[in-house]
């Protein structure tokens, strides 16, 4: 995910300089993968999956599955979950944008 100052975590920089993390990642399978912000900045995010698949053929596929929450233990929470077919590897793929008010 890229917050609205460019900033976004990866396992080899697992916290973000705006105090986003990567709290879980998982390098040994399909994941879970969690990256969570205590105090969001305002502004537009964006969510892209990077598929780091190994196939050898252009017929293999997988699909990430993506939960957004947003306002989480408030009355204001939200949560969307949204599935992404991910073909080829090195496939970067934009997910969803959303705003932080």
């Amino acid at each position: 995910m890229v917050s609205p100052d460019g900033a976004h975590a990866w396992y080899g920089d697992r916290v973000a300089p705006n105090g986003g993390a990567l709290d879980v990642d998982v390098t040994t399978g399909y994941g879970l993968e969690i990256y969570s912000s205590a105090a969001p900045l305002k502004g537009i995010y964006f969510v892209f999956v990077n598929y780091y698949g190994s196939g050898n053929s252009g017929s293999d596929m997988t699909v990430a599955q993506v939960t957004i929450i947003t306002n989480e233990n408030t009355p204001d929470e939200k949560s969307e979950t949204i599935r992404v077919p991910m073909r080829k590897a090195g496939e970067l793929t934009l997910v969803k944008t959303f705003t932080m008010p």
